[in-house]
């Protein structure tokens, strides 16, 4: 909560990086107007502000309660729409959602294939789900990030108990019930506003140059140091569509 909202170049740049985000998700979903939405994760409810004013029909959860009296206080749209509960604690009704979007979630949940089932099970026929999580194929790789960044007092992030790479991550999802119709990985090292967001300070020459040269050369997503998404598609039993 304190990064989140710490004032700073920060707090801009993470309004880049979640504009981004979403039109990320536009791209792979189309239009979100009039479509009901579920955030899990909603953090500090940047996100949920951008998604509010697509028209979407929006509704979080975020377990961290001072994160949601936070995100009322800043992002007024979001007062009431997002609730300080875990989704198994949140009575959510089956066949519900267009859309749920989990955002650098899955890697904090307890058997991560049983929560994708509950999911899945969540969403409406052709509804879907989009999962963004750290790769950590190469871990050792990405330790040695970290530490020259100065992220983390320990060798991960704070909280993570799933530590996923590209084909744990498709057979966690297996194991729910459910495929990706659309993956890839998204630059993490290469995304200046990421950094700036992240450090709340805008990062050093060398950090700008060695971003740049990520992004033009792909090699940090070419040494799995960026972040894995994945677009699942509900789909109605055969039997059902006929």
């Amino acid at each position: 909560a304190h990064q989140c909202y710490a004032p700073g170049p920060g707090r801009k740049a993470r309004t880049l990086v979640e504009k981004k985000c979403l039109a990320h998700i536009e791209d792979l979903c189309g239009p979100l107007k009039n479509l009901k939405v579920l955030e899990l994760g909603a953090g500090a409810g940047y996100l949920a502000n951008l998604l509010i004013r697509t028209g979407a029909a929006y509704e979080g959860l975020e377990p961290k309660k001072d994160l949601c009296e936070k995100s009322a206080e800043c992002f007024p749209e979001t007062r009431g729409k997002i609730r300080p509960l875990f989704p198994q604690e949140a009575g959510l009704k089956e066949k519900s959602y267009d859309l749920i979007i989990a955002s650098n979630f899955l890697q904090y949940v307890p058997e991560p294939a049983v929560f994708v089932r509950s999911l899945a099970a969540l969403l409406k026929d052709g509804g879907r789900l989009y999962l963004e999580v750290p790769n950590e194929r190469f871990l050792r790789v990405r330790i040695l990030v970290r530490r020259a960044l100065h992220l983390y007092p320990g060798r991960t992030h704070p909280g993570n108990i799933n530590f996923f790479t590209p084909a744990s991550l498709d057979r966690t999802l297996a194991a729910g019930g459910l495929s990706a119709a659309a993956s890839g990985q998204l630059t993490l090292i290469g995304d200046p506003a990421r950094l700036e967001a992240t450090l709340n300070k805008k990062p050093g020459l060398v950090f700008r140059a060695l971003a740049a040269a990520a992004a033009a050369s792909r090699l940090d997503l070419l040494l799995q140091q960026g972040s894995l998404f994945r677009l699942c598609v509900v789909r109605a039993p055969d039997r059902l569509r006929q």
